[in-house]
């Protein structure tokens, strides 16, 4: 079975932006199950700190990216194998994250997701949009609005 990454020009598209922005940024592919890993530092906005984040996508292309980071996982925007838990699917398509967005805007989210996460560890609560939270196990999704967030969050320096 091909997966969406085996078209070159697709996912030159797809890091175009990314690789730019982060230099820090490694891919490699895995066979069994098939998936493409992207791994690299990122910045928690505001806050002087720095997870290592593991970015997992499946070779269908409608398949939401499985996403681990190091560091605290106490956050009700967790699944139960500490991965995040960041698009509610019921959501219409201009409130979460695709594709077709590219990894630069996937990262940005994941930036703002972790702010937004330590934010909450240190007392004031989740500054995002949320849905009503299920128990912490995949795939029920839960989800804040990252686009909504991204814009009021400071901005991570780039790398």
């Amino acid at each position: 079975m091909s997966a969406w990454f085996d078209d070159i020009p697709t996912v030159i598209i797809f890091e175009r932006a990314a690789r730019r922005e982060f230099a820090a940024l490694k891919r490699r592919e895995l066979r069994t199950p098939r998936r493409l890993i992207y791994e690299l530092p990122v910045e928690i906005p505001g806050y002087d700190q720095e997870r290592q984040v593991r970015i997992e996508f499946p070779a269908a292309p409608t398949a939401w990216p499985h996403i681990i980071v190091d560091g605290p996982s106490d956050s009700p925007h967790r699944y139960g194998d500490g991965s995040l838990c960041m698009f509610y699917p019921g959501d219409p398509i201009d409130r979460r994250w695709t594709l077709s967005d590219g990894l630069a805007a996937l990262i940005d989210t994941i930036a703002v997701h972790l702010f937004q996460e330590e934010d909450a560890r240190h007392g004031h609560g989740w500054s995002g949009e949320e849905a009503p939270h299920a128990p912490s196990s995949r795939p029920a999704r839960r989800r804040q609005s990252n686009r909504s967030a991204r814009r009021s969050q400071p901005k991570r320096r780039r790398r």
